[in-house]
């Protein structure tokens, strides 16, 4: 039987490799193989998985030195804890795993709540939607490092909090695209973050008139923005503003939310480059 090789790292890969990302590569192994690909040994046994899919150098077993059994051990840890990954309760062995649902489910392509580190996951937004505010960051690590916790109240409000300093970096570089001080007063003017999102919906039209080869910029900032703030803002208040009933947060619409940051704060990342464009012409 032909054994997969894709999977397969040298010396040096399996040296670079951090925790997490060694979870994640387990973790894909653990799919392909329950996906019904061909293996040459039991799909879910860990050993093996680590010695022909891992260690494997030249189509021969590698012992691995200490500090890459450590990290292997930490990386197994992690997909358990975040159970995506359970012992074969059809195996009298702990060595025999099976994936749980959301383990089969998982995006390996994706950031994966409790597995990737919270400095790899803002990394991530950065390098797929551009530099981030060190403010939104701060929350958005706080927000992250919550829910990889399983505290989900804690997660959803620092994540608002992040949602609600991009609005304000947003409009302020939506007025300076405007360049009209009585805009900016009115922007001045505004109480709530609601009011300053509603503003910065209101000067669309213009913008696009005056920028029209970035018209489909300011559609995302109309349909994107004004969506995903609106769902951040709701789930933020409701979890900042407890009430006589206990309030119930779901894990899997934060972990959504979470991702779909990337979303949101690539399109304030892409106004602010404007900005940047149009001020030095």
């Amino acid at each position: 039987m032909q054994r997969a090789t894709e999977f397969t790292l040298d010396r040096t890969q399996r040296d670079m490799l951090s925790v997490d990302e060694l979870a994640i590569h387990i973790l894909g192994v653990l799919q392909k193989n329950a996906g019904g690909r061909r293996v040459s040994y039991s799909e879910g046994q860990l050993t093996s998985i680590k010695a022909f899919e891992v260690l494997a150098e030249s189509s021969s077993y590698v012992v691995p030195d200490p500090a890459c059994e450590r990290k292997w051990a930490e990386a197994v840890q992690r997909l358990f804890l975040r159970n995506l990954i359970i012992e074969d309760p059809t195996q009298s062995s702990r060595d025999f795993v099976v994936l749980t649902h959301e383990g089969r489910e998982e995006d390996t392509s994706k950031p994966i709540i409790g597995v990737y580190s919270a400095d790899r996951f803002v990394t991530w937004i950065a390098r797929t939607s551009g530099p981030l505010d060190p403010v939104v960051r701060q929350y958005l690590e706080e927000s992250y490092r919550s829910a990889s916790q399983g505290l989900w109240l804690s997660a959803a409000f620092m994540l608002g909090a992040a949602s609600e300093r991009a609005v304000y970096i947003l409009a302020e570089a939506v007025a300076d695209l405007r360049g009209e001080a009585s805009e900016r007063q009115k922007l001045d003017q505004c109480r709530t973050v609601r009011a300053v999102k509603d503003w910065i919906i209101d000067q669309i039209p213009t913008v696009k008139r005056a920028e029209p080869s970035s018209k489909k910029l300011f559609t995302d900032v109309e349909d994107k923005i004004n969506t995903l703030f609106t769902t951040y803002r709701y789930q933020r208040n409701d979890v900042g503003h407890p009430r006589d009933e206990v309030l119930d947060v779901d894990p899997a619409e934060t972990r959504a939310l979470l991702q779909s940051f990337a979303t949101y704060w690539k399109v304030v990342a892409d106004v602010l480059m404007l900005r940047d464009v149009q001020q030095k012409r």
